[in-house]
């Protein structure tokens, strides 16, 4: 790819963008009110940075020092994912003897599980798992994830198999 020539009002542009994406994910996480989409813009922000300190003539120092402030503010502190490409849900493993293992900030591919599929009841393999999903209701998302799921037993896949279920 040849060399950009970026217009300094542009650069302009993208500097003041920039800078008010960071500042918006720096009031979401003082408040409290860090979301899904935050943890994706924070993730765009890299490759927008990156980008922008390639191309543009306006100097980026101060945007990497906000970006390097907000991520140190954020570190361990979130489940960061790419929600674009994955949904996030929680796993819920039966041990055995009435052992529950819960698992939660799982993802599932999109492509593997489309948003029209995430139902009580659909069935899908993850990690080597049969798993149904058994709650997907709006008050599970901001602690479990978008869904609930559950493995499924060897006895139950059994069943399905023989058509019983």
């Amino acid at each position: 790819m040849g060399e950009i020539d970026v217009p300094y009002e542009v650069s302009s542009v993208m500097y003041g963008g920039t800078s008010e994406k960071i500042d918006r994910l720096m009031r979401s996480h003082e408040i409290g009110r860090w979301s899904d989409y935050d943890s994706y813009s924070y993730l765009n922000l890299r490759i927008v940075l990156d980008w922008y300190r390639k191309h543009c003539v306006i100097s980026s120092d101060h945007l990497e020092e906000s970006y390097r402030k907000l991520t140190e503010a954020i570190e361990g502190k979130y489940f960061i994912y790419d929600y674009s490409k994955n949904h996030r849900f929680t796993l819920r493993c039966d041990l055995g003897g009435g052992i529950i293992k819960e698992e939660r900030n799982c993802l599932v591919s999109r492509q593997l599980v489309k948003k029209k599929m995430i139902v009580v009841g659909h069935r899908f393999k993850y990690k080597g798992f049969h798993v149904h999903i058994v709650d997907a209701s709006p008050s599970v998302e901001e602690d479990h994830g978008l869904f609930i799921a559950e493995t499924i037993s060897m006895k139950e896949l059994l069943k399905i198999k023989k058509g019983e279920n």
